[in-house]
């Protein structure tokens, strides 16, 4: 074992996930500084123990017997402005800043491009995984650069949004790329005179009831913390859970019309075609996205349980760890009945948000 580097043994993971649940780690580093990363593999890969790499952990259900392997927490923090004009900010951000501190940081400065992004839990390494988008806005609407450590090439890069491969929760990231890379440093590019993305209408709501007709980066950042803190979404800090726990389902069109035949059957025609207006309603390029709380509403399956793992009462869309003794195996047991009530209902089959490691 490398007795310069941090590594510690039999971590309990629970500890740092926003679910709270999971097993222990077998070895754990809390990574400082990026010029560790090729010490750390070097350990693991003398050892022959896979590695898995953490963030905030937001976004991640860990087994109840824990990684057999070595967790790189990426701990590193601080930002530097790259370069600015009387247009825009080029702003490089550490992977282990949280993510809602540059959000805040950017609106505090006055740089438009990530405020409908606020509150979100997490840090800046993992938002360009899940391409992290909410009320109108994706975090690769503003990354120019990922900077990370190859691991199959064992050296640095910097890969361009187009090499990433953004889609709608997906990059290279956790696709044809998962596990490769570590990354390092985000790069965002933001703008000083921006305007407001009012896409989505529950912020328009917000907004009118405070009489705000002209919002500024301010008002915009105060409206999206209201609504993500108005009980639809539960609070990270006290119950466990990783937010939305499934993925909207992208459909073409056939798969719409296919859809509403189904429903058509299994729950009547009154649904299926508020079902199918719904997925015209929101489009994403040349799919139509259908919302996964409605497909879960429509099917039924709402207010269940599994044991301490329990669908929200606000949102059936978020599954929350309900007095911090749940279990891995009780939530993906529950994740399971809605997806399986789903499919027999919609002929949708959603996929789950957080990845699950074990």
């Amino acid at each position: 074992m490398d007795r310069t580097l941090p590594i510690q043994e039999h971590v309990s993971l629970r500890d740092w996930t926003t679910f709270r649940v999971g097993g222990p780690a077998r070895y754990f580093i809390d990574l400082r500084s990026p010029d560790d990363l090729s010490r750390a593999f070097s350990f693991a890969a003398t050892a022959g123990l896979p590695v898995f790499v953490l963030g905030g952990g937001s976004n991640l259900l860990v087994k109840d017997a824990g990684y057999h392997g070595l967790v790189l927490h990426m701990a590193t923090s601080g930002w530097t402005v790259q370069s600015e004009d009387e247009h825009a900010v080029l702003l490089r951000v550490s992977a282990g800043e949280e993510w809602d501190t540059v959000a805040e940081y950017a609106v505090q400065n006055g740089w438009w491009g990530i405020e409908n992004l606020s509150a979100i839990p997490g840090s800046v390494g993992a938002v360009p995984v899940q391409n992290v988008g909410a009320y109108g806005q994706e975090v690769s609407d503003t990354i120019i650069s990922v900077e990370a450590w190859d691991r199959q090439s064992a050296q640095w890069c910097a890969l361009t949004p187009d090499q990433c491969a953004f889609g709608y929760r997906t990059s290279i990231f956790n696709t044809s790329a998962l596990d490769r890379y570590v990354i390092t440093h985000v790069t965002f590019r933001l703008q000083r005179n921006g305007t407001p993305n009012l896409s989505h209408a529950s912020v328009v709501d917000w907004l009118q009831r405070q009489a705000c007709s002209q919002p500024s980066l301010a008002d915009m950042r105060r409206a999206i913390i209201a609504i993500r803190t108005d009980g639809r979404l539960p609070d990270v800090h006290r119950t466990g859970n990783v937010g939305s726990f499934f993925k909207h389902a992208l459909l073409r069109s056939a798969e719409l019309d296919a859809m509403r035949q189904k429903v058509a059957i299994s729950l009547g025609p009154e649904i299926a075609d508020q079902l199918y207006e719904l997925g015209h309603r929101f489009k994403a390029g040349e799919l139509h996205k259908l919302p996964a709380g409605a497909l879960i509403q429509a099917a039924g399956a709402v207010g269940w349980r599994e044991d301490q793992a329990v669908q929200h009462e606000r949102n059936p869309l978020v599954l929350v760890n309900l007095d911090g003794t749940a279990h891995a195996r009780d939530v993906i047991k529950l994740a399971d009945r809605i997806r399986d009530c789903v499919i027999e209902k919609t002929g949708i089959e959603l996929s789950m948000e957080p990845r699950i490691v074990g």
